[in-house]
């Protein structure tokens, strides 16, 4: 972070300054996870809800969009093996970015619903909706070159899942992952019950 910052002291190009700043969130999604890590008695195993919160204030104190934009978060009582909370904590970095950046345009307010769940059968499902202005009528996830995009399609894979983005039928935008318990280390559920918290 000190060495991203300390680069964008010498730019003067604003796309130049837009992708530090990006990397930075980047960099800060894989560093909170490393932080419950060494809060945890449980060494490895990232404690979802209490991780999602956080990077939720993180990026609201960012972008300074606590005035405008409200969360909902639904997310079962789910721990995850680090390896694979670090690619859902990148994917979740870019879903909320571009939520808080491009649905609410002119400060106009909203609401992004964040849910994680795990079925019965064993399924993972997280997901990430807006209620904002939605997709482009042309937009083409396959021809899409943004490095966020291909970061989530790719982590995605890694996950051995299935990555959809697509717009509601409320006319905002979803970004979905789903995949199968069968591909995770060590998921676990936490004694907690799960929870729905407005921000």
């Amino acid at each position: 972070m000190s060495l991203l910052n300390s680069q964008s002291a010498f730019l003067q190009n604003d796309a130049a300054l837009v992708a530090i700043r990006d990397s930075q969130h980047r960099v800060q999604a894989i560093s909170l996870i490393h932080k419950k890590l060494y809060q945890s008695d449980n060494v490895g195993v990232i404690n979802m809800p209490h991780y999602i919160h956080e990077l939720v204030d993180y990026l609201l104190d960012c972008f300074d969009a606590g005035r405008n934009v409200r969360f909902r978060i639904n997310v079962a009582p789910i721990r995850l093996d680090v390896s694979q909370a670090v690619p859902i904590g990148l994917i979740l970095n870019e879903a909320i970015t571009n939520s808080i950046k491009y649905a609410f345009p002119g400060n106009r307010e909203g609401n992004i619903h964040i849910t994680f769940d795990r079925s019965a059968a064993g399924h993972f499902t997280l997901t990430v909706a807006d209620d904002g202005i939605g997709l482009p009528p042309d937009f083409e996830p396959g021809q899409s070159r943004s490095l966020g995009m291909s970061l989530m399609e790719g982590l995605s894979n890694d996950l051995g899942g299935h990555f959809n983005i697509r717009n509601t039928t409320d006319g905002g935008a979803e970004i979905s992952v789903w995949f199968e318990d069968e591909n995770f280390i060590r998921p676990e559920l936490l004694d907690r019950p799960a929870g729905s918290v407005n921000q």
